[in-house]
């Protein structure tokens, strides 16, 4: 009878462990930071369903993806840069970039999504900088509004025809940053 009480006990902590486990990891952390797929939804009434949704590309230049910063966090090897906002030089960056123009609908939706498997940023620092030179950050959480939606970001409006946008991941563990990688593209309004 104890044999079986102890082995209940064991069972139980077994199980227990192994759901905190899986609830604490969210992906995989792999060896370089996943790249997010963007897209921009045309999410007016009249839109056409059959060419409502633009998936930017790196293998089409309408969008470029670098990491910054990329460490399994094993060792207490963190990013010591800016986490708190978009440090990027638009313009320097875009200049050594052949990134081509993507349409921007007037009323859209703006997603990021990643692969199942993967971990998922934190939080994403958004820079974008229009034709007119008007420059504008914003700092949200990279989280979903329902479980079968994707993570939407939030662009700020702009008054300028087009705006290169530069799109900073951040992955944090315990307030130490691990990851860093930005995503590049430039929209023109329709």
């Amino acid at each position: 009878m104890k044999k079986y009480k102890l082995l209940s006990k064991f069972l139980f902590i077994l199980l227990l462990s192994l759901v905190l486990t899986s609830c604490k990891s969210e992906g995989s952390i792999g060896n370089n930071a996943p790249e997010p797929t963007i897209k921009i939804k045309n999410i007016a009434e009249n839109a056409n369903p059959d060419a409502n949704t633009f998936v930017f590309s790196g293998s089409d230049n309408s969008s470029f993806f670098k990491e910054v910063f990329w460490s399994k966090s094993e060792k207490n090897n963190f990013y010591k840069g800016q986490i708190k906002t978009n440090d990027i030089n638009i313009d320097e960056t875009f200049n050594k970039e052949k990134i081509i123009e993507s349409p921007l609908p007037k009323k859209y939706e703006l997603t990021a999504s990643l692969n199942v498997s993967a971990v998922k940023p934190n939080m994403i620092l958004g820079k974008l900088k229009d034709d007119l030179g008007q420059e504008y950050t914003w700092e949200q959480p990279f989280k979903r509004e329902s479980v079968d939606h994707n993570y939407v970001i939030d662009l700020p409006s702009f008054k300028g025809k087009t705006a290169k946008i530069a799109i900073r991941f951040v992955w944090l563990n315990n307030k130490e940053c691990y990851g860093v990688a930005d995503q590049l593209f430039i929209l023109k309004k329709q």
